[in-house]
């Protein structure tokens, strides 16, 4: 690993905080490779602790704290469920040895749904997963082996493919999160969640020395193995261990929620997986925010009621086909998110998507009728270009980042986009640009932000590449279903395999992938798209790019054969969404980085 990835992981692991220890009795279940699999149950009021009546469950497995401490706990204290939540193997109080994210952990959580707790005498048999974040990636792992008494499952904050999710967004090594989070978050986590039983609870205490502290080392084919593996073959850890891999497994009804500015998981996973998933009954939950939890409008109980508890019957708007994809907008912050009613949609991106590609003029305007005079606009990279100083770990729901601050050099292109009336967008976003590079490859990192009337920029979202895995598997890429742009692709896929370089000065085609958002754009406001070389510190995460690439001038280009445009999504009609009356202050909506620009860069041709 370079030296500036590992002095970046060291400063990362600084500002890791762990939540306070929680005490509860553990129960134990044995696994048929004799691994005992540690769990706490929670019986609801009435119950008796489960010698009364017969009752539908719910299942967590995460590693963190696990069985003592969910790292979700919606459903701990509920009247109408037993939730019965388990430390992975390998952590905590469980035994075995610790394989982050493996298939034998899940097959582990099928065992305990169709072995264990379906033939309790507190159970009815109808069980359902939850869980968010870890928790929500291992409930979407159990839920592919396809448990027979599973009805429902409920996840948020997934990764679809950890290789173009979060350890190589773009084909660009991200070497901040992940890193921090193997190395540093979840074994300290995992420590203090556990420490008290495993200080004084014997049982627990040998099986926490089967782990060999393989719990606490950082995974090595995570944090060594997955950034020597700069491509993404089948062999790599981060293929294997994808979740879009085990998506035929999935036969249960499931609902994912997905929030647009996810700092941890990213923004990307959610929909992706959710679109790939096929022949079962689906909800898709949508809302601007940062990664938590938090579900102020109760969708994820909503959806397991229907299922665990009502069979899909007598369900109301929950199975609504026309209505399966919820798009919040405008989530206020708070302690906990307040979420203004959704927009609904019967599929993602929605059928009725108003899609309209705009050219990149060399003026600097976007234009969906004219690409303006023939030409280039060029902006310089340097190897210590840092687009914003924004606080790597952001605290709180959303964050007024104050000033940005701006590179010496002429170091972004930008293009702006006035708004005329009150509109919503709402969607993944393809960047078509034909450059001209001095150099042999270079990274590109594109920006989306809201700037208000008074100056005030609201960071949307953003996209990269790595110039040297541009090419496309055009059967694999997603296309507009219907309309004017009917066949165009809005999600390219890179293989990110067999890098090829770019021959400097010659016109070249890039396809960016711009993660999806949902935005209500208000009249007097202007879309800004901003291209230049990956920031040191992500401005919406902890996500890092350390510069790799040489120097260098990128001429993006707009003629008759080089036509750089972009493919915004938009709803057709915005006063259909619910949104905040009297705008949003900076600081007001979850998960929206906002801030005051210290400079203005240039808006036109940077360089000769």
């Amino acid at each position: 690993m370079p030296k500036i990835r590992l002095a970046l992981l060291s400063a990362l692991l600084a500002v890791v905080v762990a939540p306070a220890v929680a005490k509860a009795d553990l129960t134990y279940i044995t696994m048929p490779d004799g691994v005992e699999i540690a769990v706490q149950v929670h019986f609801p009021a009435g119950s008796d602790g489960g010698k009364v009546g017969q009752w539908p469950t719910l299942f967590g497995l995460d590693g963190y704290g696990g069985a003592l401490q969910p790292n979700d706990g919606t459903f701990m204290n509920s009247n109408k469920y037993v939730a019965v939540y388990a430390s992975v193997r390998g952590t905590g109080c469980s035994g075995g040895k610790f394989d982050l994210f493996s298939w034998q952990s899940a097959q582990d959580g099928k065992y305990i749904i169709d072995q264990w707790i379906a033939k309790q005498p507190w159970s009815n048999g109808r069980v359902g997963i939850w869980g968010h974040s870890y928790a929500g990636l291992m409930g979407f792992l159990v839920a592919a082996t396809s448990p027979e008494h599973l009805k429902a499952t409920a996840v948020s904050g997934l990764i679809d493919d950890f290789y173009r999710g979060i350890l190589y967004p773009g084909g660009v090594p991200n070497s901040g999160f992940p890193a921090a989070w193997g190395a540093g978050l979840r074994p300290v986590t995992e420590a203090e969640g556990d420490l008290q039983a495993q200080l004084t609870d014997a049982h627990c205490q040998a099986n926490f020395a089967q782990h060999q502290m393989g719990d606490y080392a950082p995974p090595p084919d995570l944090i060594v193995g997955s950034y020597a593996e700069m491509q993404a073959t089948p062999e790599s850890w981060s293929m294997q261990h994808a979740l879009i891999g085990h998506i035929k497994g999935i036969t249960a009804p499931i609902q994912i929620g997905q929030q647009f500015q996810d700092e941890q998981t990213g923004p990307r996973g959610g929909h992706v997986l959710w679109q790939a998933i096929k022949g079962v009954p689906k909800r898709l939950v949508m809302s601007n925010g940062r990664h938590n939890p938090n579900d102020p409008t109760q969708t994820k109980a909503a959806w397991l009621d229907c299922w665990v508890i009502n069979d899909g019957h007598d369900c109301g708007d929950v199975t609504n086909p026309e209505h399966r994809v919820l798009i919040h907008f405008d989530t206020r912050t708070a302690n906990t998110q307040t979420r203004n009613h959704p927009y609904e949609t019967a599929n993602w991106p929605a059928p009725e998507t108003d899609w309209r590609r705009y050219f990149l003029r060399t003026d600097g305007a976007l234009s969906d009728t004219d690409p303006g005079a023939l030409g280039a606009v060029a902006y310089a990279t340097s190897s210590t270009d840092q687009r914003q100083t924004f606080n790597m770990g952001l605290t709180g729901e959303s964050t007024n980042a104050g000033n940005e601050t701006e590179g010496g050099l002429p170091n972004e292109a930008v293009w702006s986009l006035p708004i005329k009336q009150d509109t919503a967008l709402a969607g993944p976003i393809d960047l078509t640009l034909w450059a001209k590079l001095s150099s042999t490859d270079t990274d590109l990192f594109v920006d989306l932000i809201d700037k208000a009337p008074d100056g005030t920029e609201f960071y949307l979202q953003r996209g990269l590449l790595r110039g040297s895995f541009r090419k496309v598997i055009l059967k694999k890429s997603d296309r507009v279903q219907s309309g004017p742009h009917e066949g165009e692709i809005y999600r390219p896929y890179h293989p990110f395999v067999n890098p090829e370089l770019v021959t400097p000065t010659q016109a070249t085609k890039f396809d960016i992938e711009v993660f999806p958002v949902a935005q209500y754009l208000r009249k007097g406001h202007t879309l800004l798209l901003r291209v230049h070389a990956p920031p040191l510190n992500d401005p919406l995460s902890t996500y890092s790019y350390p510069p790799e690439q040489a120097p260098g001038v990128v001429q993006i280009l707009q003629d008759a054969d080089h036509p750089s445009s972009i493919l915004l999504p938009f709803l057709p009609d915005a006063s259909q969404v619910s949104h905040v009356a009297t705008e949003p202050a900076c600081g007001d909506v979850s998960g929206e980085v906002c801030f005051t620009p210290a400079a203005d860069g240039p808006t036109g041709p940077a360089l000769p």
